[in-house]
C-alpha cells in the first residue's frame, strides 16, 4: 500500500487572497507607518500560504507520515492504539456555525462553501464534508479535509486499522458483551431493549424500546475505534442508521444493511387478548 496526499487548495488560496488584499492596500498612498503595518500583514497570510501548501500524507505498509506546517509527524501502524472518526455533511457544518452567531454562521458558511467548490459531493455514504481521522499512539496524526482526494484515502486506511484493531474490542466508553452494551458513565442497557441507533451530524445516538428521547447520545469523536464500534454493533444484530451524509467504508455499511434486513424479516411480536 502507497497513498500519498497534497495539501488542499482551498485553505491557501483564502490566505494568499487576503495577502494579495492587504499588499495592493499597502501600495496605495498612505503615512508610511500604515504601509509597514499592512506589508507585514500581507508577509504573514503570503506565508501561511506557503505553508498550508506544504502539508503532505504518506501512507505505506509500515507508517504514516504527516508533513505539517512546522514539522513532520510519523506513526508506525504497529504503534497505533486506537484512532477516533467522525463526519457530517454539508448542511450540518452550516447548522453548527449557526450556533456560532450571525457572524460565526458568515464564516463558516463562505468557507464551506469554497471548500465545497473544490470537491465532489458524492453518493450517500461516501462524503466528507467534514470530519476527522485521528490515529492515537506515540503521537496523533489527524487525516482530514487539509488534504486533497482524502476520501479516496479513508477506505484503505481504516481497512487496515480494522484488520489490526478488530480483535481488541476497544470501543471506550463503551464496552459490548453477547448480551448488553455497557457505557462507562450511562451503565449497561440490554441488547434487545435498544430499539435502533442512529448515526449522524457527527453523534452517535442510542434509542431504548418503548423511550421518546434517546438514552444515550455521545458524540462520535469520544468513541475509541468508532466505525470498528458500529460494524460490531450491526454484527451483535442491531439497527444502525448511518445518516447518507456520514462517511462509512463499504466494508461496513454492508454489515449495517445486512442487520437490518435480518430486523426487518422477523416476524412482529402481536397482542393476543384472551377472553
Amino acid at each position: 500500500m502507497r497513498i500519498e496526499l497534497r495539501a488542499a487548495l482551498a485553505l491557501p488560496i483564502i490566505f494568499g487572497f487576503f495577502a494579495l488584499c492587504f499588499g495592493a492596500i499597502a501600495a496605495m498612498p498612505m503615512p508610511a507607518g500604515g504601509r509597514i503595518v499592512l506589508g507585514v500583514f500581507a508577509l504573514v497570510f503570503l506565508g501561511l500560504a506557503i505553508l498550508l501548501g506544504r502539508r503532505r500524507l504518506t501512507v505505506d505498509d509500515s507508517d504514516v507520515t504527516a508533513k505539517g506546517m512546522f514539522g513532520e509527524k510519523h506513526l508506525a501502524w504497529t504503534e497505533i492504539d486506537h484512532y477516533t472518526f467522525w463526519s457530517m455533511d454539508q448542511q450540518m457544518v452550516y447548522a453548527v456555525g449557526g450556533n456560532a452567531g450571525v457572524a460565526g454562521a458568515v464564516v463558516v458558511g463562505i468557507i464551506a462553501a469554497i471548500v465545497a467548490a473544490s470537491r465532489n459531493r458524492g453518493e450517500a455514504n461516501r462524503r466528507f464534508a467534514a470530519g476527522r481521522l485521528t490515529l492515537v499512539g506515540k503521537t496523533t496524526i489527524a487525516i482530514d479535509g487539509r488534504y486533497a482526494k482524502v476520501t479516496a484515502a479513508l477506505d484503505p486506511i481504516l481497512g487496515h486499522l480494522h484488520a489490526l484493531l478488530a480483535a481488541r474490542r476497544d470501543f471506550a466508553p463503551f464496552t459490548l458483551t453477547p448480551g448488553e452494551l455497557v457505557h462507562a458513565k450511562k451503565g449497561p442497557i440490554a441488547l434487545p431493549d435498544i430499539e435502533k441507533i442512529s448515526v449522524g451530524g457527527g453523534r452517535l445516538n442510542i434509542k431504548k424500546r418503548g423511550k421518546r428521547l434517546a438514552w444515550l447520545s455521545v458524540h462520535m469523536k469520544q468513541i475509541h475505534n468508532g466505525l470498528l464500534f458500529i460494524e460490531a454493533l450491526g454484527e451483535a444484530g442491531l439497527v444502525v442508521d448511518a445518516n447518507a451524509g456520514m462517511f462509512v467504508p463499504p466494508t461496513v455499511l454492508d454489515k449495517l444493511r445486512a442487520a437490518t434486513a435480518r430486523q426487518q424479516a422477523m416476524p412482529a411480536a402481536r397482542v393476543v387478548r384472551r377472553d
